[in-house]
């Protein structure tokens, strides 16, 4: 039975996951914090930083790596480059070593295709890193995963606080967005492991389009949408990175939510067999 190892499994996306793996697989995580939420779980778990990750944290039977060690929200260069590109380095590094090593699912982001902020920089030079590393891997590239605890969805209720009965919309939200269920996630990582879809390979971690307004109305109540021009949320933006260090909206964040989506890679296909 092979083994999976994932990296950053006290994110949203890594929660999940170990509860959709946990009965299947032998787990192994390691992330900066420990997740309390999954205690109860006979998991191995190591609390540890992936930049100082060694061989002998790596599993001694075959092993496929789920890599979603990534910063966000931060609008400091250093911890971006740090910790979406060093980090994928030294893994790919240690794993370039390692004969057990069977197949590496590396997370990242639309932003990486649009490259306009740090976050969107570091996740397109670490998706090269993979490609370029010449180890079985599959990137998934995600626009927007959502479920109940979702990083995306409390941000979009955390804002709409601040305006008790309108919310502003660029374009009165007439926009294109590509959100995915959790657990479609979750079924699409199990049929990469079952089916050791390693091709090297880039896809978009989307669903069915949607307008961005009409998303919004299935999860915020009551609320009047009011068209405003784009530049004064992407203003709004700019200045909420200058006075917060780590943005509850930012830069990249505006662009997604002022322009369409436009998908650069195939959407993944659950294989059946």
């Amino acid at each position: 039975m092979i083994e999976i190892l994932i990296l950053g499994s006290s994110g949203f996306v890594g929660k999940n996951l170990v509860r959709a793996f946990h009965k299947k697989y032998k787990l192994n995580l390691i992330d900066v914090k420990p997740n309390h939420e999954l205690k109860n779980l006979k998991i191995n778990f190591k609390k540890k930083n992936i930049l100082k990750l060694t061989k002998y944290d790596l599993p001694k039977k075959n092993f496929i790596v789920i890599n979603l060690c990534a910063v966000l929200g931060s609008k400091n260069y250093e911890k971006n480059y740090r910790n979406n590109v060093m980090s994928v380095i030294r893994l790919i590094k240690l794993l370039k070593k390692n004969k057990l090593f069977k197949g590496l699912i590396h997370f990242s982001s639309i932003s990486a295709q649009r490259k306009i902020s740090h976050y969107g920089n570091t996740k397109f030079l670490s998706e090269n890193i993979v490609r370029n590393s010449n180890l079985p891997h599959i990137i998934l590239q995600s626009e927007m995963i959502i479920g109940k605890g979702a990083r995306s969805i409390e941000k979009i209720k955390k804002v709409s606080r601040f305006f008790p009965f309108f919310l502003l919309l660029p374009k009165g939200g007439n926009i294109i967005r590509y959100p995915i269920k959790i657990d479609k996630v979750n079924k699409i990582v199990l049929n990469i492991v079952k089916h050791k879809v390693f091709d090297n390979k880039t896809y978009s971690l989307i669903s069915k389009k949607i307008l961005f307004r009409l998303f919004l109305k299935k999860i915020i109540k009551n609320k009047i949408f009011i068209p405003i021009p784009s530049f004064i949320i992407l203003f709004i933006a700019k200045i909420l990175e200058k006075i917060f260090k780590n943005p509850i909206f930012t830069y990249d964040n505006a662009y997604g939510v002022v322009s369409n989506t436009e998908l650069q890679y195939p959407k993944y296909i659950l294989k059946n067999k």
